[in-house]
């Protein structure tokens, strides 16, 4: 009786370490699988988002431009080059 118990013991104990690796192995490969599939994802977003990035700079470029352009056509406009100069020397002058 006592060898039979032991026995059923040292199988119970067999079956678990079996059924724990098992369950270790699966999760290891279920992680590696997901950790693969979100990174091809993450690829996937990459190219998408490049683009709304480079079409933003190009905005945000040619904004910059307009207001630099509109500057200058202000300043050009409503100064003339003699009280541009006469406003730079007395600048320079003050300091």
């Amino acid at each position: 009786m006592i060898r039979a118990r032991t026995e059923a013991e040292n199988a119970l104990l067999f079956f678990t370490e079996e059924a724990v690796i098992s369950a270790i192995q699966e999760d290891r490969k279920n992680f590696r699988n997901s950790t693969v599939i979100d990174e091809i994802q993450k690829i996937g977003k990459f190219w998408p988002q490049l683009g709304k990035n480079i079409a933003y700079s190009f905005i945000s470029s040619v904004l910059f431009t307009l207001l630099t352009i509109a500057v200058i056509f202000f300043l050009l406009s409503f100064m003339n080059n003699f009280s541009l100069t006469e406003m730079i020397k007395v600048l320079i002058q003050e300091s």
